[in-house]
């Protein structure tokens, strides 16, 4: 455990981070330096890599050293990358509340007046920790594979082989035919680059099923490490990058020819979307073709998505709600860009698809790449209508 020197006031992590020296050593080389390591593409190749990094949250600068999770990127490499990260740095920061239990002082109301006796009280309280530890015979044992439930070491686990980590650490350091670069300060590095190629080794292994989880976390929903808990998060992780806002196109009435005064909200993004990339689910009730005809009938029908032949999804109520989202993203079908006049450009499609359960699940996705805070817009098919009153025709 690594304890910086004391800061004043309410100072953030940016502003602590320039002015401690751990942090800014690591990031200019001084130390670490002779640190080597081995990291897998994502097509398995082994890269060394030379010096060290520090696991962070999303409020410290964006230097290379400083390894954040991803937030702002939903691919599942990405996500279950994101979710193991978050678990080990809070079970590190669980460290705090040892401390706590261990020496009263730190449970209560500092009594110290002098700034210089509470730090040397605290780095004392963490030198007996860590001999405690040593002393309890603690410092030797795999963490990774305790099971707080009985305190128990597994290391027999099925899939996993001892022999096979202590290969992977002691890999040779001439990858590819080549001597080993000299070591080039983070300073030098662009952001993302250490990142990424930690992300990549990441799922290297957990495809490989080589990836271990903090066990304690195992039982709490926020946390598992299964590819159905993942994906429900990628999708929330979705809806909250979408936002509505007044739309750039106006309507044209087909049987009047006229062109609407507006047609209301669009949908936008505060990410960019490559081809391909899921934007949203429509969420709504399923309800029969005769249920539909009677919702429509009296102007609740501008948001009734096909099923198949006898069934709907009614997304009106979830959409007027801000649950679903994706209904508000608009149709390119007689609809015309407000400055311009000119014609829509689909850049989003609806993909149907069933689930395990048997259930048809219909989403938004990107067929062309979207900037951010550019409006989404779909192809509803030739009978869509927008829902608008007769007032803005």
């Amino acid at each position: 455990m690594h304890v910086s020197e004391y800061f004043y006031g309410t100072w953030n992590d940016k502003q602590i981070t320039v002015n401690d020296t751990f942090p800014m050593q690591v990031y200019g080389g001084d130390l670490f330096q002779d640190l080597r390591y081995v990291l897998y593409t994502k097509d398995g190749e082994p890269i060394t890599y030379q010096g060290g990094w520090l696991a962070v949250d999303g409020g410290y600068q964006k230097y290379a050293c400083f390894i954040n999770p991803m937030h702002n990127r939903f691919g599942f490499p990405e996500v279950v990358f994101s979710e193991w990260l978050e678990s080990v740095r809070k079970d590190v920061e669980c460290a705090f509340g040892i401390l706590k239990i261990r020496f009263r002082f730190l449970r209560n109301p500092v009594v110290y007046q002098d700034a210089d006796i509470i730090s040397n009280a605290f780095k004392t309280a963490c030198m007996l920790h860590n001999m405690l530890l040593e002393y309890d015979g603690l410092t030797d044992l795999k963490w990774e594979n305790i099971d707080p439930d009985n305190d128990s070491i597994d290391n027999d686990e099925e899939g996993f082989d001892q022999n096979d980590e202590d290969e992977l650490i002691n890999l040779p350091l001439e990858i590819r035919g080549h001597q080993l670069p000299r070591f080039e300060p983070y300073a030098s590095y662009k952001y993302d680059s250490v990142r990424e190629a930690i992300k990549d080794h990441f799922y290297f292994m957990y495809m490989k099923g080589r990836v271990r989880w903090p066990k304690k976390f195992q039982e709490k929903e926020a946390f598992p490490l299964t590819r159905s808990s993942i994906v429900s998060r990628i999708n929330i992780e979705h809806e909250r990058v979408l936002y509505s806002e007044a739309s750039s196109l106006r309507g044209l009435c087909r049987r009047s020819g006229v062109f609407f005064l507006l047609i209301g909200d669009g949908l936008f993004s505060n990410i960019n979307y490559e081809v391909g990339d899921h934007i949203a689910d429509y969420n709504g009730d399923v309800i029969s073709q005769e249920e539909a005809e009677r919702r429509d009938a009296i102007g609740k029908g501008g948001y009734i998505l096909h099923i198949n032949r006898a069934t709907r999804l009614d997304c009106y109520e979830k959409c007027i709600n801000g649950i679903c989202k994706a209904s508000k993203c608009n149709s390119s079908t007689n609809s015309f860009n407000v400055v311009t006049n000119a014609a829509a450009i689909t850049n989003a499609k609806m993909v149907w698809s069933t689930t395990v359960t048997g259930d048809t699940r219909i989403r938004l996705q990107a067929c062309k790449k979207i900037p951010m805070h550019t409006e989404i817009i779909t192809n509803y098919g030739r009978g869509f209508r927008y829902p608008v009153d007769e007032s803005t025709t």
